[in-house]
């Protein structure tokens, strides 16, 4: 079983399904580190729906709300970027049912900082300047490493 971390992977092919409940959920698997792993988005709650339109869109899904989703299981459908590396959280889940613990996908993100903020923007929005702090005069008699 993969350890838990965040790892880079790789989209491998996605779609939309049903469960035997009658519950829609998308999914995005991944080949991380050679194993195929997935994700799936719920549509069972705004909340849940919000989050699964946020990582298909994180996917390459340019689809402007859920009554478009159809379009995800069209055969040749390109919309998802296969291939495209994404930062992946891999978690543990105890299932007690199975009885067993499975590696599972929590988080999709892109990889890299998105919408990184210049020092000036970070002094602005969160007080302070973006002067260098003085440097404290090192003792040479000291055993304190200054790093």
């Amino acid at each position: 079983m993969i350890d838990e971390g965040t790892y880079k992977g790789k989209l491998a092919e996605w779609g939309i399904a049903m469960t035997p409940n009658g519950k829609w959920h998308a999914v995005i698997t991944f080949d991380v580190e050679g194993k195929n792993m997935s994700w799936n988005g719920w549509f069972v709650s705004e909340a849940s729906s919000a989050v699964t339109m946020e990582n298909l869109a994180r996917c390459g899904w340019k689809g402007a709300d859920k009554t478009e989703l159809y379009k995800l299981n069209v055969e040749g459908n390109k919309e998802l970027e296969l291939g495209k590396e994404m930062s992946v959280t891999i978690e543990h889940e105890w299932n007690e049912k199975a009885q067993k613990t499975f590696a599972n996908i929590s988080y999709i993100n892109d990889l890299g900082v998105r919408n990184q903020m210049s020092p000036e923007d970070v002094a602005k929005e969160f007080g302070g300047t973006v002067e260098k702090p003085a440097e404290k005069p090192i003792d040479p008699k000291s055993d304190d490493i200054p790093f």
